[in-house]
């Protein structure tokens, strides 16, 4: 796998995109960043107040319920912000070598 200093893997950038479709429903915008991490914007004028284990296993069920890449994957730290405030950050290891 090639990339350059601080791009994101492809596993990422792809994941992102998908976690942005499956969120939209909660008004959350998701988008690839560098470094391996996906900035999460929250719109919701309610604070966010979930426990980072809610917030893990919401970031989980996500990834069951999008569509596999068949990308190499990689870990990826998640930022989530409210009213441009960094509000909670979750770093995820790689589950297996491949999203198949």
């Amino acid at each position: 796998m090639s990339m350059n200093f601080g791009q994101s893997s492809e596993y990422t950038r792809a994941m992102a995109n998908l976690l942005n479709e499956y969120f939209s429903y909660r008004g959350w915008v998701i988008t690839p960043a560098n470094h391996n991490r996906i900035f999460v914007y929250l719109s919701s004028p309610e604070p966010f107040n979930f426990t980072n284990e809610e917030t893990e296993c919401i970031l989980a069920e996500a990834s069951r319920q999008v569509p596999a890449t068949g990308l190499q994957t990689s870990s990826v730290t998640y930022m989530f912000f409210q009213r441009g405030e960094l509000v909670q950050q979750i770093f995820v290891p790689p589950g297996s070598e491949f999203d198949v």
